[in-house]
């Protein structure tokens, strides 16, 4: 529909701007004032980000990010620990992701080649499409019953990953969420509805 106009239907709040529902109309942000110094605060139900912004999130100073372990954060005065931004370079060999974190930024551990081992906390919602690409080291990671579906491209190229358990909670499985992860022997899917697209495995 090209009439359809986002800002017409957006819910602002401080310097972003919303889509939603009428249960959550802070659902999606989709487009952030861009401000090279500071980082948005964001609305404590924001549940997704759209992939587009993940660019401006990155590029802000290190003084503008909320640091925890070996990982970028940006939220709220509420939640400084809101949206996990990337990890702190790729070097990394592991990363304690904070409890109160609830969406994992596209790219935020992209090619992080030495890390090996990641427990997503309970309360993640989201997880950013390509978010470990590339992590060729990792063998395991434990997904939380928060989250609802495994995007695009989120583990490709995860040589090393052995073993997956998808949560009771996810619904959806992306392209190629797992392709090129030549060492995965044993995945336990849940019982519910699954939907899987193109070589998802």
């Amino acid at each position: 529909d090209f009439s359809f106009n986002p800002f017409a239907k957006s819910n602002r709040y401080k310097s972003c701007y919303y889509l939603g529902n009428n249960e959550n109309p802070y659902h999606v942000l989709w487009q952030d004032y861009y401000d090279a110094e500071n980082a948005p605060e964001l609305h404590s139900n924001t549940k997704l980000i759209m992939d587009g912004l993940f660019q401006s999130f990155n590029k802000l100073p290190e003084s503008a990010y909320t640091r925890y372990d070996n990982a970028f954060y940006v939220g709220s005065a509420d939640n400084p620990y809101h949206l996990l931004v990337k990890a702190i370079n790729t070097d990394i060999k592991t990363c304690d992701i904070h409890k109160d974190t609830k969406i994992i930024n596209i790219n935020a551990f992209q090619d992080c080649c030495n890390l090996e081992a990641v427990t997503v906390p309970e309360g993640v919602c989201h997880i950013g499409s390509t978010a470990f690409m590339g992590c060729s080291k990792l063998r395991k990671i434990d997904l939380p019953n928060s989250l609802k579906a495994i995007s695009r491209a989120t583990f490709k190229w995860c040589k090393k990953l052995e073993e997956i358990v998808i949560p009771d909670s996810i619904l959806h499985i992306g392209d190629q969420a797992f392709h090129g992860c030549e060492s995965l022997l044993d995945v336990i899917v849940p019982n519910g509805a699954l939907t899987l697209e193109d070589c998802s495995f």
